[in-house]
């Protein structure tokens, strides 16, 4: 049951990313990392702090891929 709600959950997220523009995406990931990696200690708005939210970003698109398509 778990397993369904967070497959739901995750569906949903994707379908509706796919209707935000790249812009609308970029702020979107900007504001889910950018305070992760600012605690780890990257100052905002540097190249290091940019790689930084790349990064995770990334990693969690391809962690909700591996939910749903159960790679």
């Amino acid at each position: 049951m778990k397993t369904t709600i967070i497959t739901v959950i995750a569906v949903a997220a994707i379908v509706l990313a796919g209707c935000a523009t790249p812009q609308e995406k970029a702020a979107k990931s900007l504001e889910r990392q950018g305070p992760y990696c600012t605690a780890l200690g990257f100052k905002e708005g540097t190249t290091e702090w940019r790689d930084c939210v790349v990064n995770r970003q990334a990693s969690e698109d391809a962690m909700v891929s591996a939910i749903i398509f159960r790679r």
